[in-house]
């Protein structure tokens, strides 16, 4: 019989359901009986040695589910090897293209300044430059990762077309993502998302429809949220997924019955068709991500669990999924304004945030020293805490953003284990316990 040891990257919670086993690189989730629980110590590094122990089902189960894995097995090599493909692989490349600030709506909230109908937009000409660019310096690539965000890159449609097209011709196999406002939506742009094969369209909402028509309005300063409806149900009709992203404010959340927002979207939305919400707390200048965290997790595991209960399509996986870094991390990533200018993140893009982030332009090309110490301030492997975390697996890191920044912030699963887990064997409808057979085996 093979020698097994306790995998590094176990995890065990007590959640409303019951004590859970998760094991943060393998993604195996565990539910141990109440009975068993009761003679466990409070550690996982102590619980699955005894369970282990106990009876060959038991310890078969943990294997299958990677709590135990071979003595020989160096899992720290396993994840340093995922991410460094994951960064440093040549046969994909990643591009954001923002087609410029200027939009039609004026979002109360809008991280990118208030002149929505001001500065430039993306021209022909300036999107034959971004091509010839891109085709040049990521050609030997065979896969691009495509994405369109504004402002509200429909304004530039035509623009958005065109670089898709020829893209299309440079790389064997082009994945097409938009983020829109929805109200520009028509049959024509559903149709070529759709003949693009484009992989998902993110569209905003703020909750009901009396919440979002004060807080997402147009130019005129009119609610938006019929216009919205009807032309994710046009995305929807040619076949394209769409993903909602539920802003949520504290305002919205002192005031809402949760059951009315369900009734509202399974009215509203097409369930039956590709399409998955997620919740998303909305910032004003000056927050940061992890303040927002802390003061939006218990409403949006709250919202989660009404939405999952009600069968609202959801996604968490990228929650619960071993991770590959941000694609802000690979060094064949991007993100290229109107005007040619390049950065790493699309964050910033806003205005605020131009000056000093910058790594070139499409036409001087990219300023190869900065974007090594860009490189190597994010590296997650040089931080001695990250390095030896049982979450590294499904965080390597966090934000590079933060890294580059002298800070970190890590996988909200490592902040709120208790209620992130809870909600994940809620969706799943509760996982195993222990020495049952697997689920697909069942038959």
């Amino acid at each position: 019989m093979e020698d097994y040891k306790a995998s590094a990257y176990n995890t065990a919670h007590r959640t409303d359901y019951g004590l859970t086993l998760f094991n943060t690189y393998s993604c195996g989730l565990l539910k141990i009986t109440d009975e068993e629980a009761k003679m466990l110590g409070p550690s996982s590094a102590e619980i699955v040695p005894l369970l282990a122990a106990k009876s060959p089902d038991y310890r078969q189960a943990l294997i299958d589910n990677g709590f135990l894995v071979k003595d020989d097995v160096d899992e720290f090599a396993f994840v340093k090897s995922r991410l460094y493909r994951s960064k440093y692989g040549t046969e994909s490349a990643g591009i954001t293209i923002n087609t410029g600030l200027v939009c039609n709506c004026r979002c109360i909230y809008c991280y990118q300044g208030q002149e929505h109908g001001a500065g430039s937009i993306l021209t022909l000409e300036k999107a034959n430059d971004i091509v010839a660019f891109i085709k040049e310096k990521f050609v030997p690539a065979t896969r691009l990762n495509l994405s369109f965000l504004g402002g509200e890159p429909l304004i530039c449609f035509k623009q958005m077309k065109h670089v898709y097209n020829e893209l299309s011709e440079a790389f064997d196999h082009v994945t097409l993502r938009l983020t829109t406002n929805g109200v520009m939506v028509n049959e024509d742009i559903a149709k070529f998302l759709k003949e693009a094969g484009a992989a998902s369209v993110q569209v905003s909402i703020d909750g009901i429809k009396s919440h979002h028509d004060k807080t997402r309005v147009d130019a005129k300063g009119e609610g938006t949220y019929d216009q919205i409806i009807a032309n994710v149900k046009i995305l929807q009709g040619a076949g394209v997924p769409v993903s909602v992203r539920a802003h949520i404010d504290q305002e919205f959340m002192d005031n809402i019955d949760l059951q009315e927002w369900v009734s509202a979207i399974k009215q509203d939305f097409d369930l039956t068709k590709p399409i998955w919400f997620y919740v998303a707390p909305v910032l004003t200048s000056g927050q940061g991500a992890k303040a927002a965290d802390e003061k939006h997790i218990e409403s949006m595991v709250s919202i989660y669990e009404v939405f999952i209960d009600n069968k609202i399509p959801v996604r968490l996986d990228s929650m619960f999924k071993p991770a590959s870094s941000c694609f802000v991390a690979h060094e064949n990533s991007f993100s290229i304004t109107c005007e040619g200018e390049i950065y790493k993140c699309w964050q910033d893009l806003a205005e605020d945030n131009f000056n000093g982030h910058g790594f070139g332009n499409i036409y001087d090309g990219i300023n190869q020293a900065k974007l090594v110490n860009y490189a190597n301030s994010i590296d997650v492997l040089d931080n001695a805490e990250c390095r030896a975390c049982e979450y590294l697996p499904v965080c390597l890191g966090g934000c590079p953003e933060y890294m580059a920044a002298g800070a970190n912030k890590c996988s909200a699963l490592k902040h709120y284990p208790k209620e992130l887990v809870g909600l994940f064997m809620r969706q799943k409808g509760y996982p195993l316990e222990i020495g049952e057979p697997k689920k697909e085996d069942k038959k």
